[in-house]
């Protein structure tokens, strides 16, 4: 594990927000000479923490408009760029969801930012950082814990208990529950 490897994973730990830097090229000589007069910036950074659950939700949406396309060219590349074409915007909206942080709508010119001054290697490593923050595994486990409690789906333990031959009121259920756990 490399020592940049090692800093995401104590980061994630902690939650303590991360640091991205996207750095843009001048535009044209008076973005150039503000620069140089260190009136303007070349650099952003946007500092992110692990998502909460609506951002969770809002960027898992937003990986599902992802539109994937059968290989059906013999090229390669062809391929590639019809992938490129078709998704680099709601990439780029994605990534710009993630810097934004908030439940507000996420502005345009975010996502033009991103699109503008990101390189592929910047979009790998954010995706890839997004994907280890939005882990779906305590989720899962989450629904699975809840499910074993049934508190989901309580008419399906009466339903069970009904083909059994018992007609069980509805507030009596939690002393049946008992007293099938004691004979086990």
């Amino acid at each position: 594990m490399n020592q940049l490897d090692i800093k995401k994973v104590a980061h994630a730990v902690t939650e303590e927000p991360i640091e991205i830097i996207i750095t843009r090229e001048p535009k044209g000589w008076v973005d150039e000479l503000l620069v140089r007069l260190k009136i303007r910036s070349l650099k952003r950074s946007f500092f992110v923490k692990p998502p909460s659950l609506r951002m969770a939700y809002k960027i898992t949406a937003l990986f599902m408009d992802i539109q994937i396309h059968k290989r059906e060219t013999v090229d390669f590349n062809d391929w590639t760029n019809e992938m490129i074409n078709s998704n680099t915007r709601k990439m780029a909206e994605i990534v710009a969801t993630y810097f934004h942080g908030s439940k507000s709508p996420v502005p345009d010119s975010l996502i033009d930012y991103v699109m503008d001054n990101m390189s592929m290697d910047e979009l790998d490593y954010v995706t890839s950082l997004i994907k280890s923050q939005i882990d779906v595994v305590p989720f899962i486990n989450s629904i699975s814990s809840i499910r074993s409690l049934d508190l989901i789906s309580p008419s399906l333990t009466e339903e069970s208990l009904q083909n059994t031959g018992e007609i069980i009121a509805p507030g009596d259920l939690s002393e049946v529950q008992q007293s099938i756990s004691g004979l086990v």
